[in-house]
């Protein structure tokens, strides 16, 4: 999995998460088109494996519960 924050503010809220949290995301899988041609496609499905298996969040709010 990875992780694009959509904000700032969201940015700094992943990078605060603790081990043992419970963490709730809303978040949409996205493509990365860059414009030197580079391409990463986000894993459209769950039992995929190796290369081109992850799947690319853009990640809209964070909820942490610590437990």
């Amino acid at each position: 999995m990875h992780m694009v924050p959509s904000t700032d503010q969201i940015k700094i809220a992943l990078s605060d998460i603790g081990v043992g949290s419970i963490v709730r995301f809303n978040s949409k899988l996205i493509f990365i088109n860059h414009p030197d041609g580079y391409r990463w496609s986000s894993s459209l499905t769950r039992v995929d494996q190796d290369d081109g298996a992850c799947e690319l969040f853009n990640i809209e709010s964070v909820n942490v519960t610590q437990n």
